[in-house]
C-alpha cells in the first residue's frame, strides 16, 4: 500500500482539467488526505474527522484509489454514466447550436444513433438499435453545463452574470476567514505636497478587503506623480502584484481554498499568474475576474458585443471607498466628490500651496518653518491615513450585514452604570446569584 502514489499523472493533466472545479478541489483534497494514511502520518479515524465523513467512506475510497488511482476518488452519482471527453465537447458544441431549448439537442443525439450517423466517444459501440446507458435522456440531462453556462454558450457572458451569476455577495453567512479577498483601486480626493518633489498631487491607493469580518487590512499608496513629458505617473498591474505578494507571504492563505476576487483595470492579475497560483496551491487560491469582459458570447466565431463593467462585483470594498472619503473629507486640500462638488476655496488654497512650494526650493533652510495648507504627503498625509483606517477598523458601532448570524456579537456586563471595566458573560454567570441579581 506504501507504494501508492495518489497524485495527478502529467499524461492526466487535460482529462483531469476538463472536471468541475468544485470536483478538482475534492479530489486533490482526499488525494492529500489518504496520501497521509498510506505514508502512516495519521489515521482513517482521523481523516474521516478531518473530511466530516463517516470511517467506511474514507476506507471505501482509499479502496477505490488504490484500485483506479485519482480517477477512484472522482464522486460518483446514483443514475450516472461517465461520458468521454471527445463526446462531452461535442455534446456541449451540439447544444450551443440549439439556442432556446436543451431537449431538442437530445433528440438529434438519438436520431443520430438510430440513424447510425457518428457520434464522437461512440464509435462501432456494439448493440445497436439498443441505446447505450450513456445517451440515455437522464443521463444526457445530467451532464449539461450549468444553467449560466448554457445562458454564456447561447447569448453571451453579460446575459449570464445578469441572469444566474453572483452580482455581490448577499450575506457573510457561510463563508470563512479569507475564503474571499477582494482587490481594487480608488484615487484619494485630497491634494498633498511632496517637498522633495516640489509637487500638489493627489494619492492613489490599491487595497485588499478580506470579505467575511469586511476589513480592509492590507493597502499601499502612491503619489500621482506629474513626469517631465506631462503625464502623470499612476498605479499599475506591478503594484497589484507588489500587494498581493505582500497578502500571500504575510496573512497566507484559506486551507479551504481562497479566491481573489479582481478586476480587468488596474487591480487585476494576469491569467498566467493566476494560474501559477492556482497549481502550485492545488486549486486553493482561485481568481475571479470582473469588469469590461461584459458582453462576449461563449461561442467559437461569435462577434463581441459591446463591453460594459460590473461595480456589483467588488460591492463591499466599493462601500468602503465611500466610507474612506466621508472620513478623509475633514482633511485640507478636499476636492469634493466631483468636479461640480468642488470647494470653491481650493483654487485659492492650491495656489498658495504651490507659491509656497517655490519659495521653500529657493529657500530651503526654512522649509519646516512654512505652514502649508496641505499635508505632506509622507510626513502627514500617510500617518493621517494610517490613524483614520485604524478608527474605522476598531468601530463596534456598525450595521455589517450577518454579523450577528455569523456569532460576531457578545454580550458583556459591568457591575456598575458608571464603572469602564467589562466582564465577559461566562464571567458574569460564574459569579454568585447575589451578586448577579445585584443591582
Amino acid at each position: 500500500m506504501s507504494t501508492l502514489t495518489l497524485s495527478i499523472p502529467e499524461h492526466d493533466s487535460n482529462e483531469f482539467s476538463r472536471l468541475k472545479p468544485r470536483w478538482r478541489k475534492e479530489i486533490l483534497a482526499w488525494c492529500d488526505a489518504l496520501g497521509n494514511v498510506l505514508h502512516g502520518h495519521c489515521t482513517a479515524a482521523a481523516v474521516a474527522a478531518q473530511m466530516g465523513v463517516s470511517l467506511a467512506t474514507v476506507k471505501r475510497k482509499l479502496a477505490a484509489a488504490q484500485l483506479r488511482g485519482w480517477r477512484g476518488l472522482e464522486p460518483k452519482y446514483k443514475g450516472s454514466k461517465q461520458l468521454s471527453p471527445a463526446f462531452l465537447d461535442w455534446y456541449h458544441a451540439l447544444l450551443e447550436t440549439y439556442q432556446r431549448n436543451s431537449r431538442a439537442a437530445i433528440r438529434e443525439v438519438h436520431d443520430r444513433w438510430m440513424k447510425r450517423k457518428p457520434i464522437p466517444g461512440f464509435e462501432g459501440h456494439p448493440g445497436w438499435p439498443n441505446l447505450p446507458a450513456g445517451l440515455s435522456e437522464r443521463n444526457l440531462y445530467h451532464h449539461l453545463p450549468s444553467k449560466f453556462a448554457l445562458k454564456v454558450m447561447r447569448v453571451g457572458l453579460g446575459k449570464g452574470i445578469a441572469k444566474h451569476g453572483p452580482k455581490t455577495f448577499s450575506t457573510r453567512e457561510g463563508l470563512w476567514p479569507f475564503s474571499h479577498l477582494f482587490f481594487d483601486d480608488v484615487d484619494g480626493e485630497n491634494f498633498v505636497h511632496l517637498l522633495d518633489r516640489k509637487q500638489l498631487v493627489r494619492v492613489s491607493e490599491m487595497g485588499c478587503m478580506e470579505a467575511l469580518s469586511g476589513d480592509r487590512f492590507a493597502y499601499g499608496c502612491h503619489p500621482q506623480l506629474k513626469r517631465t513629458d506631462g503625464t502623470t505617473e499612476r498605479l499599475g498591474e506591478s503594484k497589484m502584484r507588489l500587494l498581493l505578494a505582500h497578502v500571500l507571504y504575510n496573512f497566507g492563505y484559506s486551507p479551504r481554498g481562497t479566491e481573489l476576487v479582481v478586476e480587468h483595470g488596474t487591480a487585476t492579475l494576469r491569467k498566467n499568474i493566476a494560474k501559477l497560483l492556482e497549481d502550485r496551491t492545488r486549486g486553493l487560491i482561485t481568481t475571479r475576474y470582473s469588469g469590461m469582459t461584459g458582453k462576449e458570447q461563449a461561442v467559437g466565431g461569435m462577434f463581441f458585443g459591446r463591453g460594459g463593467g460590473n461595480p456589483r462585483h467588488k460591492a463591499p470594498l466599493e462601500s468602503f471607498h465611500n466610507l474612506k472619503h466621508n472620513e478623509c473629507a475633514a482633511l485640507p486640500g478636499q476636492t469634493g466628490k466631483d468636479v461640480a462638488n468642488r470647494p470653491e476655496q481650493l483654487h485659492g488654497l492650491l495656489a498658495r500651496a504651490e507659491a509656497l512650494l517655490v519659495f521653500a526650493e529657493l529657500r530651503p533652510e526654512i522649509q519646516d518653518l512654512i505652514q502649508f495648507p496641505t499635508l505632506e504627503y509622507h510626513s502627514e498625509y500617510l500617518r493621517a491615513l494610517r490613524e483614520i483606517y485604524h478608527r474605522i477598523a476598531m468601530r463596534t458601532q456598525h450595521k455589517l450585514e450577518g454579523w450577528a448570524a455569523c456569532n460576531f456579537m457578545t454580550t458583556d456586563y459591568r457591575l456598575t452604570p458608571d464603572s469602564n471595566e467589562w466582564i465577559t458573560r461566562g464571567q458574569f454567570l460564574a459569579m454568585p446569584p447575589a451578586a448577579q441579581a445585584a443591582p
